[in-house]
């Protein structure tokens, strides 16, 4: 038995580091023609693509293998976008917790014939029609696939990554884009602070959970494992925290010091 709750649980914190997605992610659910698709208008873009609108000025490009590009990164298409105040907006699947770590990762291929090239900015928006707050410049490589990965701390509860050519000023600068995934990179091991390991128990509990070791009071905030938040509260050493409506299952309580634990309730 024992084996089996172990078993379970480990599934639990897998799926809750992935609990967060980038819905079309890949461009892949469209009704796009399979074809070159490009100079769209920012309506023609919007009405092809499910969970996903073009920000700025224009719409952007869709492509497929051997539209400017030889080969896709991941499926059937992908999205340029230039420096012509071209960008995207992802909708995300769940609304980002301000101030958890989240790891995203994505394809570029700058794509150089008529241009030099020019990188790409990552942003959060809690709007889909504005860029919001960048959280990362990708320096793209001429003619070629590159995969890039980065973590980042939420600035806001944004529920859109935004996606931008950062710009140039050189005509005919542009990225094509593909195979975006975020995933929550909560912590789910005990922490040490002042050399002294804080520990949560009883662990698994059905009522109340006690933190031991802790040198301050300390704000703390408690998610399931969908990162809904259940509770927040201040705690001091050896006080306890009472669970007992909490439906079953795994929790994460989170300091402000970003320093997360794991408990169980059953």
């Amino acid at each position: 038995m024992k084996k089996y709750y172990f078993i379970t649980l480990m599934i639990t914190i897998s799926s809750i580091c992935n609990a967060q997605s980038i819905l079309n992610g890949s461009f892949e659910t469209n009704t796009a023609p399979n074809s070159c698709t490009y100079d769209n208008s920012v309506e023609q873009f919007n009405s092809y693509m499910s969970n996903i609108k073009s920000i700025g000025n224009r719409g952007v490009d869709i492509h497929i293998a051997n539209c400017y590009i030889p080969s896709i990164s991941n499926g059937i298409y992908a999205v340029g976008i230039g420096n012509k105040n071209e960008g995207i907006s992802f909708e995300l699947s769940q609304t980002l917790i301000n101030d958890e770590n989240y790891t995203l990762t994505f394809d570029a291929y700058s794509q150089t014939d008529f241009g030099s090239q020019g990188n790409i900015v990552i942003g959060i928006s809690e709007q889909n029609t504005t860029f919001g707050t960048q959280i990362y410049e990708a320096v793209t490589v001429a003619s070629q696939w590159t995969s890039f990965q980065f973590s980042f701390t939420a600035p806001n509860d944004g529920l859109y990554l935004t996606v931008m050519q950062k710009s140039t000023n050189v005509a005919g600068s542009w990225n094509i884009i593909d195979n975006f995934s975020l995933s929550n990179t909560l912590s789910v091991n005990s922490y040490e602070y002042d050399n002294t390991k804080i520990k949560v128990y009883p662990n698994p509990s059905s009522e109340i959970i006690q933190i031991s070791e802790l040198k301050t009071k300390k704000n703390y905030r408690i998610y399931n494992v969908v990162g809904t938040k259940i509770k927040t509260g201040s705690i001091s050493n050896n006080e306890t925290v009472d669970i007992k409506n909490f439906a079953n299952g795994l929790y994460f309580l989170k300091f402000d010091n970003g320093n997360t634990l794991k408990f169980i309730k059953e």
